[in-house]
């Protein structure tokens, strides 16, 4: 059976009401993937509008073989809004705010309120590439081959 791996990751509260927290970043559940990421300030979006969000929050992931993925919470997709990225990647040596990339794709204007949780930080390994072995066919040929969208019976 697999297990997760602990880690300790720096966090730095660069806004106010997060300052005065004790544990600026949470998972709300023992099963949560991510950690929320909270907007700063009463946001609107309206339709077809991107914007930057910030975070209030800096982290640091003090080793290379982790990174950092934001992605957007469920019930912000729900309601219309996505993150024009589609994923953040953050790079381990990164330690500047965290920027959420908001675009609204429905119909209506939306309105965040301050310190809502719209965004998840995931903590993912990394496997370093340390050659890449180049080849004009593939020493194994796989059932699937080269067959891409819908090849395995649903497109």
């Amino acid at each position: 059976m697999l297990t997760p791996i602990n880690f300790s990751l720096w966090v730095k509260p660069l806004h106010p009401d997060l300052i005065a927290k004790s544990i600026p970043l949470a998972r709300q559940t023992p099963g949560s993937a991510g950690l929320d990421l909270s907007c700063m300030g009463n946001i609107i979006i309206r339709p077809g509008d991107e914007m930057m969000v910030e975070t209030g929050l800096a982290i640091w992931i003090e080793t290379s073989a982790i990174m950092g993925m934001i992605v957007p919470r469920s019930s912000i997709g729900r309601r219309g809004l996505v993150l024009q990225n589609t994923v953040g990647i953050i790079d381990s040596d990164y330690q500047g705010q965290l920027l959420l990339a908001l675009r609204n794709v429905g119909k209506t204007t939306i309105e965040l309120q301050h310190m809502e949780r719209v965004a998840q930080l995931c903590l993912v390994q990394i496997v370093n590439v340390t050659s890449c072995l180049v080849v004009e066919k593939f020493p194994n040929e796989t059932a699937r081959g080269a067959g891409g969208f819908g090849s395995t019976g649903k497109s």
